[in-house]
């Protein structure tokens, strides 16, 4: 990892863009840990899925959970110091919608804590990941999530280029997508 890149790296994005997959990867490379924001909120409700939260406690808990987890992650990695081992964080594809989560990750790139990479892929790209699969998650707009990835990736692009310090190009192979955020982030 270059020496003045933060160790805590988020990476954001659209469902299907491949936050999980990359991030594991990433962190193989970087010798880092690897987390995923859906892995923390689960164990936080106890269950299996994230449709089992969003059906039992709702989308609004859901959300706040995602933000809770987010700040606890970048308080304990600062309380870590950054003798800490590096993390690769995956959040999920709403995580900088949850309530005051996309100010914490401003602040905490400002701050030099962490680095916010986004993974952007065209629509067709996701809608064809989501559908090969992703049968758990639940529908955000109400339709089948492979129809509803071109409005939300229209709602979210924006919000989602300008909270990353990096924008990654995410389709094409694992390989090609690794070496991008390698790229980016030595930079």
């Amino acid at each position: 990892m270059p020496p003045s890149s933060p160790k805590l790296i988020f990476l954001i994005g659209l469902r299907g863009s491949g936050k999980t997959t990359l991030g594991r990867m990433l962190a193989e490379h970087l010798g880092a840990s690897f987390d995923d924001l859906d892995d923390l909120v689960r164990a936080h409700f106890g269950v299996d899925t994230i449709r089992e939260i969003w059906e039992t406690a709702g989308e609004r808990a859901f959300r706040e959970q995602e933000a809770v987890c987010i700040k606890d992650t970048i308080a304990a990695h600062t309380t870590a110091g950054q003798e800490s081992i590096p993390r690769v964080i995956a959040l999920g594809g709403g995580s900088p919608t949850a309530p005051g989560a996309n100010n914490t990750l401003v602040e905490a790139q400002n701050a030099a804590v962490c680095d916010v990479i986004y993974l952007d892929a065209p629509p067709a790209t996701l809608a064809a990941r989501i559908n090969a699969c992703d049968p758990d998650r639940p529908s955000l707009t109400g339709t089948d999530p492979v129809r509803e990835v071109t409005a939300v990736h229209t709602q979210r692009h924006s919000m989602y280029a300008q909270l990353a310090r990096h924008s990654v190009d995410a389709s094409g192979t694992l390989d090609a997508v690794l070496a991008r955020i390698i790229s980016a982030l030595e930079s």
